[in-house]
C-alpha cells in the first residue's frame, strides 16, 4: 500500500492532521492487504505473463453501468471507493452476474443496470466477491513477508512461524483458483450448496497447511470428512489455528473453516448436512 500525494504527510498516525479511527481504519486495510498477498502475487504474475492488470475499472471489463470509481481486483473482487466526502452511504451498479457482499455475505445478483444503495461507513469500504471465485489469502497474521529480527514482529520467512494457505469461498464457488505457488484450490458441489460439496486442493511448493473458509447462508449442522474419515470440531478460533493432523474444523452460524494438514498430498474434504 502507498501512501502519497500532495503536502507534507498522508500518514494516518499523524495525529495533527487526521482524527480518529483513521489509524484503526488504515491498519484493518492494511491487513487485509497483507492477508491478500497470495491473490495478489498470483495476479502479478499473470500481469507479467501476458499483461492483464492486477485491477481494472468494472466498466471496462462488464458492458455495465458501473461508474469510473468502481474496479475490480483480478476477476474475483470488486471494490467501490466511496469518493464523496462525509458520506455514509454510495449508490453502485455491480456488474452482471452474482456477487457476495465481502462484509456481510449478502447475494446480489446484479443485471449490470440497476442501481442500488449500500451502506459505506468509514471503516468498512463496500466490496464484494463473485459468486463463482476463490480467493487466496494467508491463513495467519504476519506483519512482513521480509525477514525480521525486532521483537513482536511476526514474518512471514521465519520457518518457525510457517505460512498457512486461506482459500476464501462462497456458496457459488466451484471454479478452480491457481496459486502462484503451483497448486490449485476448488470446490465441487452437488446437488444443493452447502449440503453436499468437496473442498479440494493440490498443494504447491509453500503451504504445507490450508484452510478452507467457507462462507454460507447458514442452517446446516456440518459433517465434514477427509479421505472418508470424519474431522473433529474445534472449539473456537483457538482451537482451530492449533489443531494437529489430519486437522478439525470450526462450524459458526454463517462460517464454515476446514484446517487441512497437506503433508504434501492432495486434499479432498467432503462437505456435508445432516
Amino acid at each position: 500500500m502507498q501512501l502519497g500525494g500532495a503536502g507534507p504527510s498522508h500518514n494516518p498516525w499523524d495525529t495533527t492532521l487526521y482524527d480518529p479511527p483513521a489509524l484503526d481504519v488504515y491498519r484493518e486495510y492494511a491487513r487485509l492487504h497483507m492477508d491478500l498477498n497470495p491473490y495478489l502475487w498470483t495476479l502479478a504474475l499473470g500481469a507479467g505473463a501476458d499483461g492483464t492488470p492486477v485491477t481494472r475499472p468494472a466498466a471496462f471489463v462488464d458492458d455495465c453501468d458501473c461508474d469510473d470509481a468502481m474496479f475490480l481486483v483480478g476477476d474475483a473482487i470488486l471494490v467501490a471507493p466511496v469518493i464523496t466526502a462525509g458520506a455514509t452511504t454510495r449508490e453502485v451498479v455491480l456488474p452482471s452476474g452474482g456477487w457476495y457482499d465481502w462484509w456481510t455475505g449478502e447475494h446480489v445478483i446484479s443485471d449490470g443496470r440497476t442501481a442500488r444503495t449500500v451502506a459505506a461507513p468509514l471503516e468498512r469500504m463496500p466490496m464484494w466477491q463473485r459468486a463463482n471465485a476463490i480467493v487466496p489469502m494467508f491463513a495467519r497474521a504476519a506483519d512482513t513477508l521480509a525477514p525480521a529480527t525486532a521483537p513482536g514482529v511476526t514474518s512471514y520467512t521465519d520457518p518457525a512461524y510457517g505460512r498457512e494457505l486461506r482459500l476464501r469461498i462462497v456458496e457459488d464457488a466451484t471454479d478452480d483458483v491457481a496459486l502462484h505457488v503451483g497448486g490449485t484450490g476448488r470446490m465441487t458441489a452437488f446437488g444443493d450448496l452447502g449440503v453436499a460439496a468437496h473442498f479440494q486442493y493440490t498443494p504447491g511448493t509453500e503451504y504445507d497447511l490450508v484452510t478452507f473458509d467457507y462462507h454460507h447462508g447458514g442452517g446446516v449442522d456440518w459433517a465434514i470428512a477427509l479421505g472418508g474419515e470424519p474431522l473433529p470440531s474445534a472449539a473456537d478460533t483457538a482451537a482451530l489455528a492449533a489443531c494437529g493432523a489430519p486437522g478439525c474444523y470450526l462450524a459458526e452460524p454463517q462460517r464454515l473453516r476446514v484446517r487441512v494438514h497437506t503433508n504434501g498430498a492432495a486434499v479432498d474434504v467432503s462437505v456435508g448436512g445432516r
